[in-house]
């Protein structure tokens, strides 16, 4: 009996030691995959750092065209901007100044050019 007992015992050892094996195996296939995936979710990082994740404070922009407006025109204005612009060189959009009284208001488009990605603009309008 107890050569039955030790030869179980070392039946079951091996295969015991056979699932560990396989489960390692599996084990590494996995991390495998895992390191592929993840080497691709860093690459799509890096392409999200190259691109602007910053939004431009558009009301400031908005508020500095107010400025210039009374300070050339001597005209109180109220300028809309677009609420998301991407902060990011080159880029324009157009804002919209409304001056004058309610029953004869005057619309005027202004251009709006960002020079850096640090969010410097230039702005212009036709008239």
């Amino acid at each position: 009996m107890s050569t039955d007992k030790q030869s179980f015992s070392r039946r079951s050892r091996v295969q015991i030691a056979r699932c560990l094996i396989v489960a390692g195996m599996a084990g590494i296939g996995l991390s495998a995959c895992g390191g592929s995936s993840s080497s691709s979710s860093t690459s799509s990082a890096a392409a999200h750092a190259t691109r602007p994740t910053h939004l431009l404070n558009t009301k400031r922009v908005a508020t500095a065209i107010e400025q210039s407006i009374l300070s050339e025109r001597q005209l109180h204005s109220k300028v809309t901007c677009p609420k998301a612009v991407l902060q990011q060189k080159g880029h324009t959009f157009t804002c919209l100044a409304e001056t004058g009284a309610r029953n004869k208001r005057v619309k005027t488009v202004f251009t709006v050019y960002q020079r850096s990605d640090s969010g410097k603009v230039n702005y212009a309008s036709p008239k």
